[in-house]
């Protein structure tokens, strides 16, 4: 079989690697491709594995907008690891052997401003986010123990990812009972490269209306429940369209003391509906991911710092690892 090299000059694959990346994109086609040249059936999920959606990102203080009228600056960073193995038995008996390795990161920088009205009044503002990310995947695939050098496959990217912001967001305070509410849209301004398998961005608008409920008593507790529904548009590249997404976030924590808080935080990534599209010719398969994890949160004066660590405990058709947050908040 004739061989042909990547953009980026790097492992040679074969040709029918470079047909799947074409279509189906990023890590998890690494994944395909690798099986693909053993001849067994792999793991697929909606187009590159990821969506713009990040587990566990919008857990704590999910539904409060500060009391008082001003501007919020919060830096976000996330590492996720994650890789997903596939054994099978050959046409003759013999072992075949592939895995794909998946490590991601994105360092988040947001803006928040709002406006709010006297004691328990509405409260209503805008945000926006810009994300530098980076990706690297590489996979593996053997026949009885010998590694095949033509089915290993590396790439990354990194930069820019796809901005995010809320043009308007409402918010409501009833006792220790916080209520937000309004529609996030995520821009297709990452780095794409059709056909390469490490992407910056995802080449593609998300629709993502939320509600977000909290419960905070200072002191004492923190409950917290994120609710989102991503409706994502076609990759036009691709002619791809990743199913819908209901995602939760969640957060309950108790406070040691007046600065600081301990507890547990988790999330639901469900696909609800089939990928669609001519590049989807694999196949609908929807991609399921739950996390949960420790929390630990300190607050000193007007900043607080939250660390997170999110094992994931159940996947379907995505790597299966886990991410850990540093995440740091002030008022301007």
């Amino acid at each position: 079989m004739d061989l042909c090299f990547n953009k980026k000059g790097r492992i040679p694959l074969q040709n029918s690697v470079k047909e799947l990346a074409l279509n189906l994109k990023k890590t998890f086609l690494i994944l395909l491709a690798a099986v693909a040249v053993m001849g067994v059936a792999t793991v697929r999920s909606e187009e590159g594995g990821r969506g713009h959606t990040l587990a566990g990102d919008k857990a704590s203080f999910a539904g409060v907008l500060p009391s008082e009228t001003g501007t919020t600056f919060r830096f976000k960073m996330m590492f996720y690891d994650g890789n997903v193995e596939k054994n099978a038995s050959g046409r003759y008996g013999q072992s075949q052997w592939a895995e794909l390795d998946r490590s991601f990161s994105s360092t988040q920088f947001e803006l928040a401003y709002v406006k709010a009205e006297p004691g328990e009044g509405w409260r209503y503002g805008f945000e926006f986010c810009m994300p530098l990310v980076y990706e690297s995947a590489a996979a593996y695939a053997s026949q009885n123990g010998v590694y095949d050098i033509t089915a290993y496959a590396y790439d990354y990217e990194g930069g820019v990812g796809d901005m995010s912001f809320i043009p308007l967001m409402l918010g409501k305070q009833m006792g220790s009972t916080h209520f937000k509410t309004g529609l996030r849209l995520y821009a297709p301004t990452g780095y794409y490269r059709s056909g390469s398998l490490a992407q910056g961005g995802l080449n593609y608008w998300t629709y993502s209306p939320f509600l977000g409920v909290s419960s905070v008593v200072p002191g004492k507790h923190e409950f917290s429940l994120y609710t989102g529904y991503d409706i994502r548009e076609r990759n036009t590249d691709t002619d791809y369209k990743s199913g819908e997404v209901l995602h939760l976030d969640a957060v309950a924590a108790i406070y040691t003391d007046m600065y600081t808080a301990v507890g547990l935080t988790g999330s639901v990534y469900q696909q609800m509906t089939a990928d669609k599209g001519a590049g989807a010719y694999m196949g609908a398969f929807k991609a399921k991911t739950y996390t949960v994890g420790p929390l630990i949160r300190h607050t000193a004066g007007d900043v607080s710092f939250e660390f997170k660590w999110l094992p994931e405990v159940s996947v379907d058709n995505r790597t299966k690892g886990g991410s850990f947050w540093l995440n740091f908040g002030m008022p301007f």
